[in-house]
């Protein structure tokens, strides 16, 4: 529901795909697609997808 508010229209989205420092996390290839999938619901938007590990920075 979030994603798709009215009130959210034009704000850019960063994903941050965390846990990257464990092997068989999703990578960001993975992610994205995902989020393409669902365009419909991001909207007009900026968005981006970035790699974090909240353990490593």
């Amino acid at each position: 529901r979030v994603i798709s508010s009215e009130h959210l229209t034009g704000v850019p989205l960063l994903v941050l795909a965390n846990k990257q420092d464990i092997i068989d996390s999703m990578g960001i290839r993975e992610v994205k697609p995902i989020f393409n999938k669902n365009a419909h619901l991001i909207g007009r938007r900026d968005c981006m997808v970035m790699p974090v590990s909240a353990l490593t920075g």
